[in-house]
C-alpha cells in the first residue's frame, strides 16, 4: 500500500486543464490522518505518470511536460510546446512518452539516450479532435497483451522517432 501520493492543489481542487501555476507536493498517510508536504511551487499537475524507466514522474498540465524527480525533490527536466493542453501522459518503461492535448495533438518524446525527456527527440502529430487521455503502456491498467491499434500506432511513433534521428546524425 503507498504511504506517500504526489498531490497537486490550487485552493480545494487539482489544477484545471490549461493552467500552468498549481502546487504541488506530497501526502503522507499514516492510519486516519495525513499530511501534505508542499515540495514545489508554481508548478501545474493535471495529470501525473510514473515512469518506470527513470523513476521519476512525468507531469503534464498547459504547454509544459516535466520530469520530477521524487529522490531530489526537483524538475530534472522539461518539454514546453506553445498552443497545447496536455492532458495525460503513459510512458512504456523503455524511455518513450506519450502525452494527449485537448488541441487533439499526441507528443511522443524518445529519451532513451539520456533519461531526460527535455534533451531527448521529440515529434508533435494532430491524431483525433478534442484528445484527452491516453491509456497506460506500463505499470497498473496497462494491458498485458497490446492491441494491433496501439501496436500500429507505437511502431509509427518509434519508426518516426528512428528516422528524425538517422536525419540529425547525417547532417
Amino acid at each position: 500500500m503507498f504511504d506517500t501520493l504526489g498531490v497537486d492543489t490550487v485552493g480545494p481542487r487539482s489544477t484545471p486543464e490549461g493552467r500552468i501555476s498549481g502546487t504541488f507536493g506530497t501526502v503522507a498517510f499514516s492510519g486516519t490522518n495525513a499530511a501534505l508536504t508542499q515540495l514545489l511551487s508554481g508548478v501545474a499537475a493535471h495529470g501525473l505518470t510514473f515512469d518506470p524507466f527513470t523513476n521519476d514522474i512525468i507531469i503534464n498540465c498547459g504547454t509544459e511536460i516535466e520530469q520530477f524527480d521524487p529522490t531530489t525533490d526537483t524538475i530534472v527536466s522539461m518539454v514546453t510546446v506553445a498552443g497545447e493542453q496536455w492532458d495525460q501522459c503513459a510512458a512504456d518503461g523503455k524511455g518513450h512518452l506519450f502525452c494527449a492535448s485537448n488541441t487533439g495533438d499526441l507528443i511522443g518524446l524518445d529519451y532513451d539516450a539520456t533519461a531526460l525527456i527535455g534533451t531527448g527527440t521529440h515529434g508533435v502529430a494532430f491524431l483525433a479532435s478534442a484528445l484527452d487521455d491516453i491509456a497506460p503502456l506500463s505499470g497498473t491498467g496497462a494491458q498485458s497483451t497490446p492491441e494491433p491499434a496501439s501496436l500500429a500506432l507505437l511502431a509509427t511513433g518509434l519508426l518516426g522517432f528512428g528516422l528524425a534521428r538517422r536525419r540529425r546524425n547525417r547532417v
